[in-house]
Order: C-alpha cells, then structure tokens, then sequence
C-alpha cells in the first residue's frame, strides 16, 4: 500500500543528553533522524543528574533501565543541614511504592556514554553543527558549520544553552513579531537576592523561641 504521507526525516542540532535521547526516542520508532554535532567529539560536561521516577519509564522503554541502575545510585532520602553542618533532619523523597521507581543519582558522562553507544555511527556527524536554517511548507534546510547543506522534514534544537537554532528561530520571528509585542512587560514582581550573617539570640532576644 503506498503510503499518503511518508515517514518525516529529523534533523537533530546537538549531541548532549537531549538530543541523544530524543534520538533514541526516534530510533525506538523507527523515524528516520540524522545528529549533527559541531564538536570533534560528541561527549558530555557537568558532574550528577538526578532522574526521577517520572523519567525512568522511558529509559525502561528504550531498554536502558538495566544500565541505569547499574551506574546510578539511588536517592530515598535529602539531608537538611544546619550552617555548622550538624544534621537537622531528613526528608523521604522515596517513591518505589508509589510510583515503581526511586529517584537515582547518575554521573553525566556515564549516561551519555551508555546512549551515544546506542546510536548508529551512521546517524551521527562531528565537526558539523548547525549554524542557520530555512524553513518553507515542505521542510526544513539547514547550513552546518562545514559549509554543507541537508533537507530535512523537522529541525529538532538541541545545542545547549548558546544554540544556535534557537538564534536563528528568534530572529526570524523576531521580524514578523507586533509592535505592541516588542514592548517592556512590567510583571508585578521584584526579586530581592541576598546573603545574611548569623544572629546570636543572646544578643539579640527577640530571635529566641518562646
């Protein structure tokens, strides 16, 4: 039977955690996607993420769950210190029971090695990030940083905080955008940030507990 609407193509900006992810997400699905990483090697930063209950459904689902636990730690309970760091309590942040899955502690490096190893050398590109894109009613085209173009169905921006797609999305809507939209928007909210030193309740009693 031939199909009406084909199976879309995704182009996907950026091989962190998110993309990799979404990658295998499609990968699952059988969808067609091709990663386009600007640097030389597609590799995480950062130190621990936490993954709860929520998420781990889906890592399950892409059979990474085995893997999960094998290099998580699992989280049931958060310290509250005091200033001198003397414990003041715990609070159970456990959720086995409720939900099947207790919170877990992973190393970020570790993780996005466990789904880069998931995804086919064919399907990835270093060294060609995305750096602008057009975008018309049958799809998307994309210019990598290499001088290369690609053509896609769906341009998925997944290159961080500094992305690129992002820029250049902004940009484009930023000329089509209401004058009235440009405009300053008063919030009705004032954030106050600051830091305090400890007060001795001897020598000031009103701080003491009656």
């Amino acid at each position: 039977m031939t199909q009406l609407h084909p199976p879309p193509k995704v182009l996907i900006s950026g091989a962190g955690l998110g993309g990799l992810f979404f990658a295998l997400l499609l990968e699952k699905a059988g969808i067609s996607y091709h990663i386009y990483e600007k640097s030389s090697v597609a590799k995480a930063l950062g130190a621990t993420v936490s993954l709860g209950a929520h998420i781990q459904p889906a890592f399950e689902q892409l059979g990474l769950l085995e893997d999960l636990n094998r290099i998580g730690h699992t989280c049931q309970t958060i310290g509250i210190f005091r200033q001198d760091l003397s414990l003041m309590g715990n609070m159970d942040i456990s959720s086995f029971q409720l939900l099947g899955y207790d919170p877990k502690l992973v190393h970020r490096p570790d993780l996005h090695n466990i789904m880069l190893s998931r995804i086919p050398a064919e399907k990835l590109s270093v060294n060609k990030g995305v750096v602008d894109f057009e975008q018309d009613e049958h799809g998307v085209t994309i210019r990598t940083s290499d001088g290369e173009t690609h053509r896609g169905d769906i341009l998925v921006g997944a290159d961080g905080a500094y992305s690129a797609v992002r820029t250049k999305l902004f940009e484009q809507m930023d000329k089509n955008l209401p004058t009235e939209d440009r405009a300053g928007l008063w919030a009705g909210t004032v954030c106050l940030a600051g830091t305090t030193k400890y007060l001795d309740p001897e020598k000031y009693p009103i701080l003491k507990d009656d």
